[in-house]
């Protein structure tokens, strides 16, 4: 009976919305109240990653007039529209290494439950938030370096707030947090629905790649894990610091993204940064260093970057589909020959995973 009298967390978020209309206020006490330690073990994943990076990141200003292509995927359900899809798919990968899909088949509802959802999530004391907050996930000897390189590299002044769930199934419901009350029905349903969608780019990518629609779900193991990274990035009050997520590429398969209607997400695009504008109803879709290392480098992971805006506050919901840890990560055979050879040696997921990171910490 007392459940019953519970709000769900979509409820809940409907009710205390009209209290709490000052979101950057809220973000700002949740903030104060972190040490410097939780500061560190949330954004030092990032920070070490754009450290130790080997690829130049330029500083010029954004480049006007460029936008990340956009693709109907409604068309991969036609017959005679799919291979024009696929080929959409196929040029974006290839130029961009980024696009936006409309007509994904999420239904609004869907994505506004899992906003609502957060909304109440991000009001959990860090303390307590820490308990369900699981990711991100990096071999125990990887996690001894990145701390102690944390203490001895510059700050980065990243000024966001962040939740990650790593290693989610959104197949199995105890994988999902139920605190605060009623989040695991919202999230079960909509990264059921971002995975379905990532699950058709995959075919689609597959196909465009000559081979069978099935082929990089299966060489990543067919069911992947996904990781997730929620983000709220504060308005910023320093014009010298306005990173809220340092540039870096995407380690995993494929990422979607959903983003509020603030602009901030930015892509490198020939030595030039192009601002994502958000296009309501879509999702941004960015190839991963898995599909870049499958394709021998043929389709790219690119660089992007987070930036604060000086009025609003911005938010994102990042979803990973990750290979699982004995899928084996080589070039296709068809686009490696002598004039255009292996860019990388065969090895396992979980190989390339922690020797990325370690490489990183050398």
């Amino acid at each position: 009976m007392a459940q019953e009298q519970e709000l769900s967390v979509v409820e809940e978020a409907e009710h205390e919305s009209k209290a709490h209309d000052d979101d950057n206020a809220e973000l700002t006490r949740l903030g104060a109240e972190d040490d410097e330690k939780q500061q560190e073990e949330r954004s030092g994943f990032d920070a070490i990653r754009a450290a130790f990076s080997t690829v130049p990141v330029p500083a010029q200003p954004l480049k006007q007039g460029w936008e990340i292509p956009v693709i109907d995927l409604s068309l991969l359900h036609g017959s005679n529209s799919r291979r024009h899809a696929v080929d959409q798919i196929a040029k974006a990968c290839q130029e961009w290494g980024f696009f936006h899909v409309i007509n994904h088949g999420i239904q609004e509802k869907v994505i506004d439950d899992m906003w609502l959802a957060y909304d109440v999530l991000f009001r959990v004391p860090p303390h307590e938030r820490a308990k369900f907050d699981n990711g991100p996930f990096l071999p125990p000897d990887i996690m001894k370096i990145l701390s102690e390189k944390l203490h001895s590299m510059p700050k980065f002044g990243e000024s966001r707030d962040t939740i990650r769930f790593s290693k989610l199934n959104p197949d199995d419901e105890e994988a999902i947090p139920n605190t605060p009350h009623g989040f695991r029905e919202p999230a079960i349903v909509f990264y059921r629905a971002l995975r379905d969608v990532g699950f058709k780019l995959l075919e689609a990518i597959s196909e465009s790649l000559g081979m069978e629609s099935e082929y990089i779900r299966r060489a990543t193991g067919n069911n992947p894990c996904v990781n997730s990274s929620i983000h709220r990035y504060l308005p910023y009050h320093d014009a010298n610091n306005t990173m809220g997520l340092n540039p870096h590429q995407d380690i995993d398969t494929l990422t979607l993204l959903i983003q509020s209607d603030i602009a901030g997400l930015q892509v490198l695009k020939e030595d030039r940064w192009v601002e994502v504008r958000p296009l309501p109803g879509s999702l941004v879709v960015n190839v991963g260093e898995v599909i870049q290392a499958f394709t021998n480098n043929k389709y790219q992971s690119v660089m992007h970057r987070a930036m604060l805006n000086k009025e609003n506050l911005r938010s994102s919901i990042s979803c990973f589909l990750l290979p699982t840890p004995e899928s084996i990560i080589e070039p296709l055979p068809h686009l490696v020959s002598a004039e255009n050879p292996p860019l990388r040696a065969s090895c396992t997921w979980e190989t390339y995973y922690y020797n990325h990171y370690a490489s990183l910490l050398k």
